[in-house]
């Protein structure tokens, strides 16, 4: 089982990240110039949210490059260290700084302009995501603490 999941697990990874990465560097530039052209009223946020788009891509990679450096762990057969446990908060942290980052812009944009509701829905959605990304590697980092606390436990019984 491992022996495949792994793999495959890599697999999503790089190809989620190629994606929004091809996403951000073609579609983006192409949409933020059309919306200039259509909504020219609006046209000097142009630059300032493809910035802001763009920074959020910091700990969206970020949180892909720890979790790829977790399937590492994992094949080593090295599940229960320190190493894990530092991936797992690291995600847990990029997850939260995407929500804040978010959170943020959507609150500066809602100031500025009208937000229309499918990119509101779209940016809930991100944020829900991200909120539970980050509950999720919380609570997964927990575990895997208390795991290591028994497990040096039992080694110093033995």
């Amino acid at each position: 089982m491992k022996r495949f999941a792994i793999p495959i697990l890599r697999f999503g990874f790089i190809l989620g990240a190629g994606i929004v990465l091809l996403i951000c560097a073609t579609v983006l530039p192409e949409l933020a110039e059309f919306y200039a052209e259509i909504a020219p009223e609006w046209a000097y946020l142009r630059y300032p949210l493809l910035l802001a788009i763009y920074s959020t891509l910091i700990p969206f990679m970020a949180a892909v490059f720890f979790a790829m450096k977790l399937t590492f762990i994992i094949q080593r057969s090295d599940e229960f260290s320190n190493n894990a446990v530092f991936c797992l908060k690291a995600i847990r942290v990029c997850a939260f700084v995407l929500v804040a980052m978010y959170f943020t812009g959507t609150a500066i944009m809602a100031r500025l302009v009208d937000i229309s509701p499918p990119i509101g829905l779209l940016v809930l959605m991100i944020i829900l995501a991200s909120i539970m990304v980050g509950s999720f590697a919380g609570i997964l980092e927990e575990l895997l603490r208390k795991v290591i606390g028994y497990k040096e436990e039992i080694e110093l019984t033995v």
